[in-house]
Order: C-alpha cells, then structure tokens, then sequence
C-alpha cells in the first residue's frame, strides 16, 4: 500500500496528524479513501489510525489471500532474483506448468507481479517490492518468535 502525505498539521496534543491520499493498486483514490493518521513523536509509529475504507479492505483481503498459499510465496520467492518464464518457475517450484499458470494469475490479479509475452513464452516479474517487504516483516516476526519460544524452553 502506497500513501503519500498530503499534509501534516499539529493536534492540540501535540501530536503530528497526516492527511494521506494515495493509490493502491490501480485504484485512483476518492474522497472516500483519504484518512488521517497521528504518530506519536515519542515512537515515531503511528499511535491512532482510521479504520479502512470498505472499497480498500476487499483489495487488502484479497492480497493477503495471495500470500496464504506456500506454493504462491515459493513462486514470489524465485521471482525475487528476477523475471522467470512460467517453465522455469513450474520446474524450480516443482509444480504443473498448469497449476504454477493458475498461481502465478492470482499474484498478477492483486498487482505483486508483472508479465510479460515473448513470443509463445510467458514471462513474470516482481512489480514492487511490496510481497518482499511484507514476507520480511513476517518471517523476521516468526523467527523471534521461535527464540523467545526456544529461550523459554532452557
């Protein structure tokens, strides 16, 4: 999800408000779609954040439903190195090039991915870094974790 800021004003409280706008996906944002975020300066993360608008949490359900397939985060991992024919994605992930197509639509379908047509070969590319980051926030979560599980345990 990309916001920029529109406008940062101070709060009573002393606290920074941001008016963000922005796109996500190739929706265009509407009226409807701008809020406002306070930081709290003492963090520097946000301390209060308007719900998402109903026309966005369908968009966010639907990447996120992306990520929760593992041959789909295999698929997104081996693109990470750079543009992959669908062969050679179906052969490094071990899947029919029928099932890696199917994957590889709904990774399109929410934006992750690019793709490309050479001839009668298909091509896919990352199309930001969005799945990458996210993946990252995740994994690096999961592996603290598991220290804390293991420290725990000793």
């Amino acid at each position: 999800m990309s916001f920029a800021v529109d406008e940062v004003v101070r709060a009573p409280t002393g606290q920074k408000v941001l008016s963000f706008g922005g796109r996500y996906g190739n929706l265009e944002t509407t009226s409807s779609m701008v809020g406002h975020m306070v930081l709290d300066e003492r963090r520097g993360a946000p301390a209060q954040h308007e719900p998402v608008p109903e026309e966005l949490m369908e968009r966010v359900v639907a990447r996120f439903r992306a990520l929760s397939d593992a041959n789909r985060l295999r698929l997104l991992e081996l693109i990470v190195s750079g543009e992959r024919s669908v062969n050679d994605l179906a052969e490094a992930a071990g899947l029919t090039q029928a099932n890696t197509s199917k994957h590889l639509q709904v990774l399109c379908s929410v934006g992750f991915i690019n793709r490309r047509k050479e001839g009668t070969r298909i091509f896919y590319a990352l199309a930001n870094d969005t799945p990458q980051v996210l993946c990252d926030i995740v994994c690096s979560e999961v592996r603290d974790q598991l220290r804390r599980e293991l420290a725990s345990l000793q």
